[in-house]
């Protein structure tokens, strides 16, 4: 089935635009991504060189924004999606449709991540003229596209979990809060333990710091610094990319699995 002839996909984006038309929200997450690229360049402008290197830097820092951002939207977009239906008594009656759990679960996928994802490629204009215009390869803002989205799709995956699990909104959020501020941290706890892992035992050398291939924007820094990279330390490179692209995608089965075993039960009349 595709997923835009999924009714459960169907019903979501209905509510999403008529709640989204109601309180022209899509106005302050223009508004949000705007700043995200606009206020660090200007500030250089205003109060730094305007050197090639401090406006890649701007843009950069930006590129790392934009990642935490789109981690909240999609989280924001998909942690009450399951949990709202338990609270307005329809659970039931979509589980006990003609609808498997995979196809529910899809159906929700989509009514985040699609909206996401467009919202992302409406604003690329803006993203490549930025990024284009202080320096950056194309190349490289196309890589940094594909990663963005691969981490909103996780992210939503990781909100789905949460609204599955929980029984309220209320769980819900405060399990989305909780998963949101472990993204936020989890980088500097990786940093951390993987220098003092090399400290501690030299042998390792650069295995030390593998820990680090499992931090988004760990792979983000190696697509925008990729021109520093030697090329005696490609393989190793590559190696931990295998890591991290296999530890993320068992996350994600784990998790898509566990939802489905959630949703294979029919309550009893």
């Amino acid at each position: 089935m595709k997923f835009k002839e999924n009714p459960v996909y169907i019903r979501d984006k209905i509510i999403q635009e008529r709640r989204r038309d109601k309180n022209l929200r899509h106005i302050p997450g223009w508004l949000s991504y705007l700043s995200i690229y606009i206020l660090p360049i200007l500030f250089i402008f205003l109060y730094m060189d305007t050197t090639k290197v401090t406006l890649q830097g701007g843009f950069i820092f930006s590129c790392y924004l934009q990642i935490l951002y789109y981690c909240y939207r999609s989280l924001s977009a998909s942690f009450s999606l399951i949990v709202r239906e338990k609270e307005q008594r329809t659970f039931e009656s979509i589980i006990t449709t003609a609808l498997s759990p995979e196809d529910i679960l899809r159906g929700k996928f989509f009514a985040a991540f699609y909206p996401t994802v467009r919202e992302l490629t409406m604003v690329m204009p803006i993203f490549l003229t930025m990024g284009i215009f202080t320096g950056v390869a194309i190349i490289k803002l196309i890589s940094v596209y594909i990663i963005t989205a691969m981490v909103i799709a996780f992210t939503i995956v990781v909100g789905l979990w949460a609204s599955v699990r929980a029984r309220n909104s209320q769980q819900a959020y405060g399990t989305t809060v909780g998963i949101t501020g472990f993204i936020i941290i989890s980088p500097f706890i990786l940093t951390f333990i993987s220098r003092a892992i090399a400290i501690s035992i030299p042998e390792l050398g650069k295995f030390a710091y593998l820990s680090l291939f499992l931090n988004p924007l760990f792979n983000l820094s190696q697509i925008l610094f990729f021109e520093r990279i030697l090329p005696k330390d490609y393989l190793y490179y590559f190696f931990g990319n295998i890591i991290s692209l296999f530890f993320y995608s068992g996350i994600v089965i784990s998790l898509w699995k566990s939802m489905i075993k959630k949703l294979s039960w029919i309550p009893k009349g």
